[in-house]
């Protein structure tokens, strides 16, 4: 009874690194597309997102500084419909 109790454990155990391991690989796919230059979609995708939030919370500094920093892109490069 032991054991089969210790092996219920280890494969908790293991299912909860596979599922830390996608949280990771989802995080790594995100922080590349944000550091490479975006596309216009995922930019406006970004500004509304922050913006939504800046509006329901006018103190949250991230947001301010993201939407401040999104709204001072180039005009072209916002506007753009390339795909990512």
């Amino acid at each position: 009874m032991k054991a089969a109790g210790q092996r219920f454990l280890h494969r908790v155990f293991e299912a909860s690194i596979l599922i830390k391991g996608v949280f990771a690989a989802f995080e790594t796919l995100v922080g590349i597309m944000l550091t490479t230059p975006l596309s216009g979609r995922a930019l406006r995708f970004l500004h509304e997102t922050e913006l939504h939030q800046l509006i329901a919370d006018p103190d949250d500094r991230l947001a301010g500084v993201l939407v401040r920093h999104l709204s001072g892109c180039k005009a072209a490069i916002c506007t753009s419909g390339r795909s990512i």
